[in-house]
């Protein structure tokens, strides 16, 4: 019986096909040039054909030497990477400034400096430094299988804060040219619970006002506007009474945490806490953000209310405006975000229907007596 002839395979503009003799015999025309060798294996084999067909230049297949150390080097590779993204990524490290690590955290740092708060370049600080001590010495050596063992050590809100830190870093060191791409740029981050918003009660918010007519009246329009305005406590130590108009806040890009203009309605309650209490200048009477802060400790302690959240007058001010007025993009829109969407995850509490009604009828006794004098007459 006549011994039937195997058929070629066609592969990178060549073909090959298995040898009579054991092996595979491959051909390829480049240039009307006829090449031909003979692989002892089909991976062999296409490995010579690509190799044939990519070289633009020459247009000539490997030499034996080649061959073989370009079939140890395949054999070596993980799964999913080829010689040339290795070598494209060994010629772009090559090209890479050699930065130490520490000292890439430390001219990160020292960028920074002038372009974010003093407790954000705090954070970079501390969260940089740990990360500096469990990298390679090296910033071009930076791995993300490195960056993904350090931020899985935390969990939750510190994971996700942690991630950002590392983005921020990375970003900088590849636009400075350390590193080709940032490690930490496919590592995802993590579901987290909504945490509780923290915000003072009516009768809390209350309370506060009430005793600071009678300690302290100069920190009235300071707890007035941050309670019924949202006005960070860091802008009011900015703010003068000429911000101050016949139905709006207005806010300059030069007092707001965004450096962006911010317009914000003047509420009825708030006007009567305004007429009632008039001030000339700056709206925090201490100068100081320290005394500041240390004049409402006194007067809310006086008042039996210790529960004092991180910005509770701003995110009261947020919640209660929502349950009075049901308009989201309005409060959102006084607050200063572009949409909605961060105003519902960071700023908004839930509280019963008609406490916003409530929180925004708390009025000055002042306001009061002479209300009930008029009334009298």
């Amino acid at each position: 019986m006549k011994q039937r002839k195997s058929k070629s395979v066609h592969y990178a503009n060549g073909q090959y096909r298995p040898s009579r003799n054991g092996g595979f015999d491959c051909a390829i025309t480049v240039k009307g040039v006829r090449h031909r060798s003979r692989q002892p294996d089909e991976r062999a084999a296409r490995v010579w054909l690509d190799a044939a067909e990519a070289d633009a230049t020459r247009r000539a297949p490997l030499t034996r030497a080649q061959m073989l150390d370009a079939q140890d080097a395949l054999a070596r590779l993980p799964r999913g990477m080829t010689l040339s993204s290795v070598v494209d990524k060994h010629l772009s490290r090559e090209a890479m400034e050699p930065v130490p690590t520490v000292e890439a955290v430390e001219r990160f740092l020292d960028n920074r400096r002038r372009r974010v708060k003093p407790v954000t370049l705090s954070g970079y600080r501390h969260s940089l430094g740990k990360m500096a001590e469990g990298f390679p010495e090296m910033i071009a050596d930076v791995t993300a299988r490195h960056v993904d063992t350090f931020i899985s050590r935390y969990r939750g809100a510190s994971h996700n804060s942690m991630l950002t830190c590392a983005k921020v870093f990375f970003n900088f060191a590849v636009a400075e040219g350390w590193m080709p791409a940032s490690p930490a740029g496919r590592i995802g981050r993590v579901r987290t619970p909504e945490p509780p918003k923290g915000i003072l009660t009516v009768e809390e918010a209350s309370a506060i006002l009430a005793q600071a007519e009678i300690d302290n009246p100069k920190l009235i329009p300071y707890l007035a506007l941050g309670m019924f305005a949202g006005i960070r406590p860091s802008e009011l130590q900015r703010l003068t009474s000429d911000a101050l108009r016949d139905e709006y806040v207005m806010l300059q890009g030069s007092e707001t945490k965004t450096y962006n203009h911010r317009t914000i309605t003047i509420r009825p309650n708030l006007s009567r806490w305004l007429d009632a209490y008039p001030f000339e200048g700056w709206v925090a009477y201490q100068r100081s953000a320290s005394r500041q802060h240390k004049a409402v400790l006194s007067v809310r302690m006086a008042a039996g209310v210790a529960n004092w959240p991180k910005d509770c007058m701003r995110h009261s001010f947020a919640t209660y405006a929502y349950d009075l007025e049901r308009n989201a993009a309005s409060v959102a829109s006084e607050m200063g975000h572009q949409g909605t969407g961060l105003f519902f995850r960071h700023y908004r509490a839930l509280v019963s229907r008609g406490e916003g009604e409530r929180f925004f009828s708390i009025s000055p006794k002042q306001h009061q007596n002479c209300q009930r004098i008029v009334n009298e007459v």
